[in-house]
């Protein structure tokens, strides 16, 4: 997908599995589509369903691609106050129109917080940990 041509392309929503399901990527292959450059047009982004969610919100927060976006879907996947507190710090956040963070694992303060950053925010579902593990909302 991320080596094909799609110049119009204004929604893209990637469901990124885990590991022991068969996925097979790392942050690193994001990187791409993450530089803004491969689809120009791109207005809603969804990296869902990922078991690396703070990495993505991490690169995410300062990547040229957050420039273009108006709408952003990080639900389904692990993302925790880490990946949430570089997210809050990045001026391009609070531009966005609407985020979608459901499915998570962010405490109760970090939420308000978000809720607070200006975008419309979407993070019902709190999660906890399992013996000190996360998962994605779809395993199998």
């Amino acid at each position: 997908m991320l080596s094909s041509s799609f110049a119009s392309l204004e929604s893209l929503e990637l469901w990124l599995g885990r590991d022991d399901y068969g996925a097979d990527h790392r942050i690193d292959d994001l990187m791409p589509l993450l530089s803004g450059r491969l689809f120009p047009k791109l207005k809603h982004l969804g990296l869902r369903n990922c078991e690396y969610t703070d990495e993505i919100a991490s690169a995410i927060a300062d990547a040229p691609i957050l420039k273009q976006l108006r709408s952003l879907d990080l639900s389904m996947g692990t993302l925790g106050d880490a990946g949430a507190n570089v997210l809050l710090a990045s001026p391009l956040f609070a531009k966005l129109e609407s985020v979608d963070l459901s499915h998570h694992y962010m405490s109760s303060a970090v939420v308000k917080k978000i809720m607070k950053a200006g975008p419309k925010m979407l993070a019902k579902d709190l999660r906890t940990e399992e013996e000190g593990a996360r998962y994605t909302q779809v395993g199998e």
